[in-house]
């Protein structure tokens, strides 16, 4: 065999093992995120970039915007995982946007948290609308002879 097609061969089999071990990681991650779910309003922010380490964190919050659960998950490899970020719980989800109050995490980890936030804002938002959509829908059919 030539070096040229062993190094190639080396190649596909380290991707390979690389692709398969990012499967494992994410099922990991899924499961754990599954597991949260169970305990309250779940989202999954991130901040970064695909040329900078990225860091995702994940918050558990009750109806009174109290964060249950904050992990954050973050690593150059497939064996980073989710680790539990003690400063956040207890603490309202007010308090992650609002810079003036100090919590003792690294600002790209708080942009991470300030996303998680964002991505329920946004997502009451659209539950809001398409329920006022609805609502809309539902008393345009009940007037006889009017359509939408």
């Amino acid at each position: 065999m030539e070096l040229g097609s062993t190094i190639i061969i080396c190649f596909v089999i380290a991707w390979a093992i690389q692709y398969a071990m990012t499967y494992f990681q994410m099922r990991r991650f899924n499961k754990r995120l599954n597991e949260l779910k169970k305990i309250g309003v779940t989202s999954v922010g991130m901040s970064g970039s695909a040329y900078k380490r990225r860091t995702y964190a994940v918050l558990v919050i009750d109806k009174d915007e109290k964060i249950l659960k904050a992990e954050q998950f973050s690593g150059w490899t497939v064996f980073a995982g989710l680790k539990p970020v003690k400063e956040l719980e207890g603490l309202s989800t007010k308090d992650i946007m609002d810079d003036t109050v100090a919590i003792a995490i690294p600002p790209k980890m708080r942009n991470a948290f300030k996303n998680s936030v964002q991505q329920i804002e946004n997502a009451r938002k659209r539950a809001a609308e398409q329920g006022s959509q609805d609502n809309h829908e539902q008393s345009a059919k009940n007037i006889p002879g009017e359509k939408l």
